[in-house]
């Protein structure tokens, strides 16, 4: 730990529960004191009312209700107004390549999935040249690659994980990550039957997201795939369930 990480505060602000989870496990490794929020409004408040400020404020993009863009611009006219330090940095992440009037009002931008070194690197740009737009380059394998090419775990993000929070804790992210891609599967399948595809984009994209985080590079192409508007039928959500009981051989031997 960092004299200059240690007791820095970070506001988390992710409609998803998973990526919050990982994030503030990822952070609270590293020596940052983490905050969460799960939408915009509540966000607001805590960055507000809460006491001690936030030093850094990551927020993602795609949030229902007020997005993420609108709570940057919010929070960068408070931070003007002394309701916030002025030394506080606001960060975008998102998943997707957000729109240039999005990120206006951030201080900085990370594409999921990025790394703890990525997430630093980002947040020292930020404060040497706040209300610039930074974007931190990550390796887009999914646009390289096909899902069926993958592997089912990237072994750099595995080991750089493993050795940050430890076997136990990483087996649980990996659980709670695989309990919920298969919970979202369900509603993608249920959405399929309704012609929904709003609803199969969101939930392909949130999957996406905390898989690209893990390293699950198998489940993050299908759902990058699937967001993209491939077609998802049966066979479609049978490769999904089939990636996912490779990435648990795989990690039984390795966890």
């Amino acid at each position: 730990m960092s004299e200059q990480v240690a007791g820095t505060q970070v506001l988390i602000v992710d409609d998803d529960p998973v990526m919050g989870e990982l994030l503030d496990a990822l952070l609270t490794v590293e020596g940052y004191r983490v905050t969460r929020a799960h939408s915009g409004e509540e966000a607001l408040q805590v960055a507000r009312e809460g006491t001690p400020k936030p030093d850094i404020i990551l927020c993602d993009i795609q949030m229902p209700g007020m997005r993420g863009g609108e709570l940057a611009t919010t929070l960068a006219t408070a931070r003007t107004a002394g309701a916030l330090p002025t030394s506080t940095v606001i960060v975008a992440m998102s998943g997707s390549s957000p729109h240039t009037e999005e990120l206006q009002s951030f201080d900085g931008f990370l594409r999921k999935p990025f790394s703890i070194a990525a997430f630093m690197e980002s947040i020292e740009q930020a404060r040497r040249q706040t209300a610039v737009q930074i974007f931190a380059e990550t390796r887009e394998l999914v646009a390289e690659k096909t899902p069926a090419r993958l592997p089912p775990l990237d072994d750099k993000i595995f080991e750089q994980l493993k050795s940050k929070v430890g076997s136990e804790t990483l087996q649980q992210m990996y659980d709670m990550t695989l309990d919920d891609v298969r919970t979202r599967l369900g509603r993608i399948a249920d959405a399929v039957e309704r012609g929904d595809q709003p609803t199969i984009c969101h939930e392909a994209h949130t999957i996406k997201g905390s898989c690209g985080m893990l390293g699950a590079l198998e489940l993050q192409a299908l759902a990058a795939a699937t967001e993209g508007g491939s077609a998802v039928d049966t066979s479609a959500l049978a490769d999904f369930d089939s990636a996912c009981k490779r990435l648990q051989s795989m990690l039984s031997e390795r966890l």
